[in-house]
C-alpha cells in the first residue's frame, strides 16, 4: 500500500468501521472469521464430497 492509499484510509478509517459496526481494531474480528467462514466452507465441501 502507497503512501498516498494509507492517508486516504486514515481519513475514512473510522467512518468505515463504524458503518460496518467493526471495532477500532478490526485485524482481531476479521481474523476471527476468517476462521469461522473456513470451517464453513469445509464443512460445505466434505458434505458436497460425501454425498457424491
Amino acid at each position: 500500500m502507497g503512501r498516498a492509499a494509507g492517508e486516504a484510509w486514515e481519513q475514512v478509517r473510522s467512518a468505515v468501521l463504524v458503518s460496518l459496526s467493526l471495532p477500532g481494531e478490526a485485524g482481531g474480528y476479521v481474523a476471527a472469521r476468517v476462521v469461522v467462514v473456513d470451517g464453513a466452507c469445509r464443512g460445505v465441501v466434505g458434505g458436497v464430497l460425501d454425498s457424491a
